[in-house]
């Protein structure tokens, strides 16, 4: 029992250092440059019309004005609470299909941006199923999977949309 307890913490460890590498950390250095560097990337417009047939949440003149308030508090909560853990990413994840993760994360990426304090980059990384660029109406040739793949580099990938400040997408592979 002794071997396999530090085992086991010898594994958490080195997992623990994988998923939150020190900050001074070449690793963390990496991810930091890639992240970074990338979000000028190519602009993209929505189309409004595609955006409200799509449940999304494109202003705060919307008809859906209801939802719009629904996504400010929901914003206002989550931000709290990432606030609180000392957070600066989410992930937003279900245990089945049509739950609404797209929708959800969507509009409160839009909702996040618009409030004007922060960035927000956007990353559809449903290797199955992607939907963030078709539901904001956006065409692209090549997704995160691509990336992972090696076929393309990050900043090639990144949309920075020209009617939403402060938001980024990165879609998830198309075909």
């Amino acid at each position: 029992i002794d071997k396999a307890l530090k085992k086991a913490q010898r594994e958490r460890t080195s997992v623990r250092s994988w998923v939150k590498p020190n900050r001074g950390s070449a690793d963390a250095n990496l991810v930091a440059s890639e992240v970074v560097r990338p979000l000028e990337g190519r602009p993209v417009t929505f189309d409004e019309e595609t955006l409200r047939s799509n449940s999304i949440i494109c202003d705060p003149d919307y008809a859906l004005a209801a939802n719009v308030d629904v996504y400010r508090r929901l914003r206002t909560l989550v931000l709290q609470s990432m606030k609180a853990r000392g957070w600066n990413k989410l992930g937003i994840t279900s245990p089945g299909a049509k739950a609404g993760k797209t929708l959800n994360a969507i509009n409160l990426a839009m909702a996040i941006a618009r409030e004007g304090s922060r960035s927000v980059l956007l990353i559809d990384a449903d290797f199955r199923r992607p939907a963030v660029a078709d539901s904001l109406g956006i065409e692209v040739d090549s997704g995160l999977l691509d990336y992972i793949a090696g076929d393309v580099q990050l900043a090639d990938l990144v949309l920075t949309p020209t009617n939403v400040k402060n938001l980024s997408i990165i879609p998830g592979r198309i075909g």
